[in-house]
């Protein structure tokens, strides 16, 4: 049995979808390429300081071409 991991991470998208990132596979499933950032604080000394980290994300199926069409540069 292979292990799986579940991460939910909720950020925002970090560009416009182009063409380039959505697709179709051969076999006719829809592909999307995207990135988003997700905001966190941390305390150094006795100050909160704010980071980003940014995640690669590729989302297959019906939930791509939704993403394609509603979803813009800076939405959640």
């Amino acid at each position: 049995m292979t292990d799986l991991n579940h991460v939910i991470e909720i950020g925002r998208l970090t560009r416009d979808i182009s063409g380039y990132d959505f697709g179709y596979t051969t076999g006719g499933t829809a592909r999307l390429n995207l990135s988003i950032a997700v905001n966190r604080s941390e305390k150094r000394g006795g100050e909160w300081a704010d980071k980003a980290s940014f995640f690669d994300v590729i989302v297959w199926g019906k939930t791509a071409e939704n993403i394609k069409l509603y979803l813009y540069k800076g939405k959640q």
